[in-house]
């Protein structure tokens, strides 16, 4: 359903040094809380707001206003949102959660409402890869695969379970070497399953309270948000014995709650406690 809602975005030109960069914060003033964000293949932000907006900021003006594409009933509880699809053609998938009762829900990205799956159960995180979608359960570590093809309303299958993780918060898919990554919220731990072999091995731990990931195909680069520790890690996947290196970290951010990565490298990063989303540039350059 398309929503026309009038925003009052303002844009804050001014900017924290961090560490290896610069981070830019755009606020918005009408009760804006980012709690998940994608990038489509053509460049487009999408962004999930706690209060069940879905919105774009389309690639040819990031820095105006976002446009609402869709609202969700205030009656489930939105949780993530990630885009993906196969054959060119990007989706958008949300997870929502009603009592003991989850949906994975599809939209095109024009706000259209394609089709849902029910699980029992909540969910939490979601990602996608070529062919199907998967979503984290909040306990007993089990990840649940549906593919795209599926028929509506039918339960995704499990399709693998982390025995050593107790709550499962957040996924991330790695195209290149076609691998899984889970964060447990509790432990702060990631894990990464081999989907061709199925099998695990441990990542990163000790990264505070996980409340995102995101996957940089590109750099190779496994980013990771410590929402109670207001920081971003990132941690190379290509590397012998990668270990994880605080990216980001600030007192303007309050707990951070979602991460994309743009083409040029700039993160986005969605704070709902903070009402805002704040960019990041790796390279130290006003990305406004």
């Amino acid at each position: 359903m398309n929503v026309s809602i009038r925003f009052a975005l303002v844009l804050s030109l001014s900017a924290l040094s961090l560490l290896l960069g610069e981070l830019t914060v755009s606020k918005e003033e009408a009760g804006l809380r980012p709690v998940a964000l994608s990038f489509s293949k053509t460049g487009d932000l999408f962004v999930l707001d706690a209060g069940g907006r879905v919105m774009v900021f389309p690639r040819s003006d990031q820095s105006g206003r976002p446009r609402v594409i869709a609202t969700l009933s205030s009656s489930w509880q939105v949780s993530d949102l990630t885009v993906g699809g196969t054959d060119g053609e990007d989706h958008i998938f949300i997870i929502v959660t009603q009592g003991n009762l989850s949906q994975i829900m599809q939209y095109a990205v024009d706000g259209k409402f394609e089709t849902s799956w029910f699980q029992i159960g909540p969910l939490s995180g979601v990602c996608t890869d070529r062919s199907a979608v998967y979503a984290a359960s909040w306990s007993a570590g089990f990840v649940y695969r549906q593919p795209f093809s599926a028929p509506p309303k039918i339960s995704p299958k499990p399709f693998y379970r982390f025995l050593n993780m107790r709550s499962i918060g957040s996924l991330a898919w790695d195209p290149v070497a076609n691998v899984l990554f889970a964060a447990d919220l509790q432990t702060g731990s990631v894990t990464a399953l081999q989907i061709e072999s199925m099998q695990s091995h441990a990542v990163a731990d000790g990264l505070g309270q996980i409340t995102a990931l995101n996957y940089d195909s590109k750099g190779r680069i496994l980013y990771v948000v410590d929402g109670a520790g207001r920081t971003v890690w990132s941690v190379n996947t290509a590397a012998k014995n990668p270990k994880p290196v605080i990216v980001a970290k600030s007192g303007q951010l309050r707990i951070p709650s979602a991460i994309a990565v743009a083409d040029d490298g700039t993160l986005w990063i969605g704070d709902p406690e903070a009402h805002a989303l704040f960019q990041f540039s790796k390279t130290g350059k006003n990305t406004n």
